[in-house]
């Protein structure tokens, strides 16, 4: 009520926040989501409460002012928290504002490592190679080898490990899965060498580190996730890297895994330790792709209402994957999932014959960069854009101006990234076919008779 005393209010404010955060902790899920139910109450309150202090000391002496000056350090605290919170959620600050994320990063990454060097001595940054003496096992046990990061934003080194002594290794990078290699044999009680090496081992991609690397030798860097075992490369991909503080690293322990994995590696590992880095400053690029691609594709009557994968680019958090919705035996819907962007869906298109169907795809990023002799007058319109045929009649044009370094690395019919917006794998029959130089040419000179974008 308007007459109620300001200490009411904030009892009152308190025990909501009460309320809603013990509700949440019963529920034993995690609260970042949920802080929205509580937070703003204990916030309120705590404002509340050092107005209330401020306004009723009429004399305040050298106590007053060191308690004047806790609360405004607080109140200062409180919103840098906010901002830097809202600049990291869901990590899509980088990608959707990169001119004022690398300012940041260049004015704050060399004041932050300047502040921890007194505490903590910083690690040759490299590869890191230890031994592991593997479990015998009854079922197959998902255990952690390396883990590097703060809770929730960890890349990994796990496991596989099956009971006839065989075991995979896979890499994860924190809600997104990461790649993984083919099963390898165990030799029981025996010490087996492993050296891995990870993105996230290295500073933030505009650390000064970088200053000497080209701009793909340092991206080359901060997606590595290869292992050696033995002496033998089990796996050499690409794979996202959190920004890891570099003592966070640890052997056979991750306190907050993903799923229902061990915590804990219950055989013996030594070490590590830290080897110099290996890796170039300079990065002889792969030679460029012209940016198409003719790919066979039969849908299966079971897809129906499903989303296929059909041309798949780079990988988990940077990459693009054109998929078809099949929408009945006639119908399908294209789309392109950009991550951190968007999906967008073409109209219906109706399949002129039941059976195969081929589709020319034309990736505008790629195809204005390669050196074609007297390209159409057209490409250009096309820059930012995937063009898709079906069957020789086109189908969809769509603009796609995000991930275009991510071709490099493709895939057809296989959702490698992890998007969820198709399935893992292409349901029917599709296989690329290999156009030679002229039946290329003919497909991007079909652009002249689209109209412009």
């Amino acid at each position: 009520r308007p007459e109620a005393p300001l200490g009411a209010f904030i009892i009152t404010t308190l025990a909501i926040g009460t309320v809603s955060l013990v509700f949440t902790l019963l529920l034993g899920i995690r609260a970042n989501r949920y802080l929205v139910d509580f937070q703003p109450c204990f916030v309120l309150s705590l404002a509340l409460v050092g107005g209330l202090i401020w306004s009723r000391s009429k004399r305040p002496g050298i106590g007053f002012k060191f308690w004047q000056s806790g609360l405004l350090g607080l109140i200062m605290s409180g919103v840098a928290v906010n901002v830097f919170g809202a600049i990291q959620q869901f990590g899509q600050f980088a990608a959707q504002r990169p001119q004022t994320s690398r300012w940041l990063a260049e004015v704050l990454d060399p004041l932050v490592r300047a502040s921890i060097r007194p505490f903590h001595t910083l690690p040759t940054l490299g590869p890191v190679k230890f031994t592991a003496t593997f479990p015998s096992v009854t079922k197959p046990t998902t255990l952690p080898l390396l883990v590097v990061g703060m809770p929730g934003f960890t890349d990994a080194l796990y496991a596989i490990i099956q009971p006839d002594h065989r075991v995979e290794f896979f890499f994860d990078h924190h809600s997104y899965g990461g790649p993984h290699g083919r099963p390898v044999l165990l030799q029981p009680g025996k010490p087996h060498e492993l050296e891995v090496d990870l993105g996230s081992f290295y500073p933030p991609a505009h650390d000064a580190y970088f200053a000497s690397y080209d701009v793909r030798a340092r991206d080359r860097i901060k997606n590595l996730a290869t292992l050696m075992f033995d002496g033998e490369l089990v796996i050499d991909e690409a794979m996202l890297a959190y920004d890891a503080p570099p003592w966070t690293m640890r052997l056979g322990d991750n306190p907050a895994p993903l799923g229902p994995r061990a915590t804990r590696f219950s055989g013996r590992l030594e070490g590590p330790i830290r080897l110099p880095n290996p890796h170039s400053s300079r990065f002889e690029p792969p030679p460029l792709r012209e940016g198409i691609w003719s790919i066979e594709v039969e849908f299966a009557m079971p897809a129906i209402g499903s989303n296929q994968p059909i041309l798949a680019s780079g990988i988990t958090g940077a990459g693009n994957l054109l998929f078809a919705r099949v929408v009945d035996a006639e119908t399908i819907k294209l789309g392109v999932d950009i991550w951190g962007y968007g999906a967008p869906l073409s109209p219906p298109i109706k399949l002129k014959t039941p059976g195969r169907h081929r589709f020319d795809i034309i990736v505008g990023t790629l195809a204005n960069a390669y050196p074609w002799p007297a390209p159409p007058a057209a490409l250009k319109s096309f820059a930012q854009h995937f063009v898709v045929w079906i069957d020789g009649t086109p189908a969809w044009v769509v603009p796609v101006a995000h991930h275009e370094k991510s071709y490099q690395k493709v895939r057809i019919g296989v959702n490698q990234q992890g998007f969820d917006s198709a399935h893992t794998t292409f349901s029917g029959e599709i296989t690329e076919t290999k156009q030679p130089a002229a039946g290329r040419r003919v497909i991007l000179e079909r652009l002249e008779s689209l109209p412009k974008p």
